[in-house]
């Protein structure tokens, strides 16, 4: 666990079994965007992240799981909304 650590790569448990609803919640307290940044972000989280991702723990959003998302996104939206999303989902599990 030390070593993980030394290299970035611990995941702490317990923040494993955090929603990512309740993650967003908490990221969003940390971000200062202006208004116009926060309600493209509040579209796409309740349109297309929460939807799919709301009630999942952060330690069971796998990027194959992540990949079906997207791909069934590109089926609706056009190329650079997935984008969007993508890019926002990315910042918020970074």
């Amino acid at each position: 666990m030390e070593s993980d650590q030394r290299r970035d790569q611990f995941v702490d448990p317990r923040l494993a079994r955090t929603t990512v609803d309740a993650w967003i919640g908490e990221w969003s307290e940390a971000h200062d965007v202006s208004e116009g940044t926060w309600a493209e972000y509040n579209s796409h989280l309740r349109n297309h992240v929460l939807p799919r991702f709301t009630d999942v723990a952060l330690g069971e959003v796998t990027r194959i799981a992540a990949k079906g998302w997207v791909k069934k996104l590109r089926r609706s939206l056009a190329e650079s909304t997935v984008r969007d999303v993508v890019t926002l989902f990315s910042m918020i599990l970074g």
